[in-house]
């Protein structure tokens, strides 16, 4: 019972605290407050471009860091690295919804890790039909294809051993 009356008096201390506050005020912190909230809850669901490109960058770094060289492990020529990058683009923009199968045919394509993070590398970063905003290669496969479909991608390199997963 005592503990009631102690919470109740604290609870008008409080009150009478927010009332020498000036309403327009105590309403700007709250719109503020909850705008800054709902910044840092996108922000959360959909990293920044910065974010997801120094990720990659690590992972590449971390791979290259194995004593592996990519120059030497390349399976095929820059310039079919570029075309991988453009179907795979292609496949994103140009169709009616997203081409899942040109993306699982490129993915099928890559022989090695190397392969894959050149083609990373070739894509760099690119502007999405309807929007603004340019992403990068794992960027596009997010917004691009659901979870199902990035399963498969994976699988597919999972199959030819490249550990990278999207």
């Amino acid at each position: 019972m005592a503990t009631k009356t102690k919470l109740k008096k604290l609870g008008e201390k409080t009150q009478g605290i927010f009332n020498v506050i000036p309403k327009e005020f105590r309403v700007s912190l709250a719109v503020i407050g909850g705008g800054f909230l709902a910044y840092k809850l996108y922000r959360k669901i959909n990293p920044s471009e910065t974010t997801l490109a120094e990720k990659e960058l690590d992972r590449e770094a971390e791979f290259n860091s194995q004593g592996t060289t990519c120059a030497s492990r390349l399976s095929y020529r820059e310039s079919q690295y570029k075309g991988f990058a453009t179907q795979l683009h292609n496949a994103f923009v140009e169709s009616v919804g997203t081409d899942e199968d040109a993306v699982y045919s490129v993915m099928n394509k890559m022989k090695n890790e190397c392969d894959l993070l050149e083609t990373i590398a070739q894509f760099g970063v690119r502007r999405q039909e309807f929007g603004f905003e340019k992403l990068n290669l794992p960027q596009f496969m997010h917004d691009e294809l659901d979870t199902k479909e990035i399963q498969t991608v994976n699988s597919i390199l999972r199959r030819k051993g490249i550990s990278y997963t999207f």
